[in-house]
């Protein structure tokens, strides 16, 4: 992975400063080789417990596309505990 990410017992935070599509498309990429690593070591991501956090302008964070993992897309999340590792 080219981004921030942490792995505290069974949670993986993975963080990224996104400014354009580019940016975007790598962070995506990022998700893409972290399933991809998880199914190779029999660790599977849970997709459909995955959120999303955006923090920034609220109007460059409603132009952001959606990310997914393993097909399924991530729920948006206003709030989140435990950002903190």
């Amino acid at each position: 992975l080219d981004c921030d990410f942490a792995i505290v017992v069974e949670d993986i935070k993975i963080w990224k400063v996104l400014h354009n599509a580019a940016d975007e498309d790598n962070f995506q990429g990022n998700l893409r080789r972290l399933d991809e690593w998880s199914r190779r070591w029999l660790l599977p991501v849970n997709s459909n417990k995955c959120t999303l956090l955006r923090l920034g302008n609220k109007t460059q964070v409603t132009d952001m596309r959606r990310n997914y993992m393993n097909g399924i897309p991530f729920r948006a999340a206003e709030t989140k505990k435990g950002l903190g590792v």
